[in-house]
């Protein structure tokens, strides 16, 4: 009579079972003794299969194969580290208590998860990862359905995405916003204007001496120059308004929803008046006085 012996390969660092759960090898055992040709072809499967692991082990991506009911069956090097753990202490555990996924601070159902790829937030050890989730269902002859998680991490490609743009939009030295900025601005404010039927300012200033402070004390003094007044122009204007350097030693300022001349006027004399003061730098003095120039539009709703 026939018998059939269910082997689990075991991985010899881990003393875990590896796809054990996926590919178990029946192997013939007849008369106590196992044929030749089965025990090496149970010998090639083994070695296949710790082929595998090793090379999922090896990739950078966090993968996971879960049964129905989101139960973790075994899971790659990467996604053991993501979780501070061995993947011996979380096999069989639940993936819904092990990873909250969220989306906008609000934790995303297993079955949403499951439905779309997407990019969820992942809070451990009090870092915030981004990860780029798919799943795969599948089905194994006589066996309920199973699914396979590959969470790929694009933390740093999201940061360096964010800084990209912050940079495409802003002014290195001053921080504040740049030439691109104030024409995307500008053409904004010149919709919401004719929309609305509003009226905004547009203030463009100019240091007037910038280029003996430039030449006198040298660039690096020049750069802190510009860096204070950025500083004092913003401290200047409303929260909604916009301020940007334009290049060199001129700034532009977009005043929206004027509903009087005078408040232009008023702005307009303040700055004067706060750029008469000296400004100290690196123990010096110096005056950076400012010429503006302003426009109104539309003009005749003031």
């Amino acid at each position: 009579m026939e018998k059939y012996l269910l082997l689990s390969i075991l991985s010899k660092q881990k003393k875990s079972m590896v796809f054990g759960c996926l590919l178990p090898a029946f192997v013939r055992w007849k008369d106590n003794a196992m044929n030749e040709r089965e025990y090496q072809l149970v010998k090639q499967l083994r070695s296949t299969l710790s082929k595998m692991e090793l090379s999922l082990d090896a990739i950078d991506d966090a993968i996971v194969w879960l049964d129905k009911a989101g139960n973790i069956q075994w899971c790659n090097e990467r996604f053991a580290q993501l979780n501070n753990r061995l993947p011996i202490e979380i096999l069989g555990q639940s993936i819904h208590q092990l990873m909250q996924l969220k989306k906008q601070d609000i934790i995303v159902p297993w079955k949403e998860i499951q439905k779309y790829a997407n990019i969820y937030e992942l809070e451990k050890n009090n870092e915030i990862f981004l990860l780029e989730v798919s799943c795969c269902q599948f089905h194994q002859v006589d066996e309920e359905t199973n699914i396979v998680m590959v969470l790929h991490d694009v933390t740093a490609r999201k940061k360096a995405e964010k800084e990209l743009i912050y940079l495409s939009h802003h002014d290195m030295l001053t921080s504040l916003y740049n030439r691109p900025a104030f024409e995307e601005a500008l053409r904004k404010e010149i919709t919401k204007s004719y929309q609305d039927k509003t009226s905004f300012a547009v203030l463009l200033l100019d240091l007037d001496n910038f280029k003996t402070v430039n030449d006198t004390f040298g660039h690096h003094v020049g750069d802190q120059l510009l860096i204070t007044v950025a500083k004092q122009l913003q401290d200047s204007v409303r929260k909604e308004d916009f301020v940007a350097r334009l290049g060199g030693d001129e700034f532009i300022i977009i005043l929206s929803n004027i509903k009087d001349m005078k408040d232009v006027s008023a702005l307009a004399k303040k700055l004067v008046a706060r750029f008469n003061k000296p400004f100290k730098l690196e123990s010096h003095y110096f005056h950076a006085t400012v010429s503006i120039g302003i426009a109104i539009a539309p003009s005749e709703d003031i």
